[in-house]
């Protein structure tokens, strides 16, 4: 149940030949704050549910963008007090790393467009083969668990913030749709930059399952759409 008043539950993606149906049982009822949902899952799977909201709130971090002759200098803000583990910077088709920020810190770096940061196109295509291979997996009732899950982490989360995104010609077994807002490709065609930032085992909202489970675990990737400055 999610007391968000914008909020709902869906299946997971399943493939481009289902039309991203989820195949399993699911009653969400729509409220006028939230919704209420039960699920119904096969105990030989491991089938994904997924809960999407609209939350306002302030910011818990915020980043500031400077040219200067072919190199950037940024500068990032922690509002939090809890470290942010893994921060990066997706700009002009690249990805700097930023490295930690310890609660509530304040860092500025400079960076070397030509230099430093990997490409963000290669980083993204890797890691789209191996979001469809284990989409394939996981609509096998008995498949292989392992190639079936993706590691949770921020190489992951960052690359499936651009997975939908297609300049080129892909696969269709690798194309990829999602929810309006997952996909922050626009953001970067527009020319803004992107700041990610994960925080470990941490959520910013209350969990929203009814139950007491075995074992849980939350991280949670901030991104945050940062204005470019203009080329000289």
């Amino acid at each position: 149940m999610s007391d968000q008043p914008y909020s709902t539950m869906r299946g997971e993606f399943q493939g481009p030949w289902m039309g991203g149906l989820e195949s399993s049982r699911a009653l969400v009822e729509q409220r006028a704050h939230g919704f209420r949902g039960e699920i119904s899952v096969p105990v030989w799977t491991s089938q994904l549910f997924v809960s999407d909201w609209l939350q306002p709130s302030p910011l818990p971090m915020s980043a500031h963008l400077q040219g200067q002759e072919g190199k950037y200098q940024v500068t990032v803000q922690n509002h939090l007090n809890r470290k942010l583990n893994d921060v990066r910077l997706a700009a002009r088709g690249k990805v700097y790393n930023l490295g930690e920020f310890s609660p509530n810190q304040t860092k500025s770096l400079t960076l070397d467009e030509s230099a430093e940061g990997i490409p963000l196109r290669p980083f993204v295509d890797q890691a789209r083969g191996q979001f469809a291979s284990a989409v394939q997996f996981r609509r096998q009732a008995l498949g292989d668990e392992r190639r079936g899950r993706l590691e949770k982490s921020p190489d992951n989360a960052i690359a499936a913030s651009f997975v939908c995104g297609v300049d080129d010609f892909v696969p269709s077994q690798q194309y990829f749709v999602a929810p309006r807002g997952v996909d922050v490709s626009a953001v970067m065609d527009r020319g803004d930059a992107v700041l990610f930032a994960w925080t470990a085992d941490h959520s910013l909202i209350s969990p929203i399952h009814q139950f007491t489970p075995r074992r849980t675990h939350r991280d949670t990737l901030l991104r945050l759409a940062v204005p470019l400055p203009l080329n000289k």
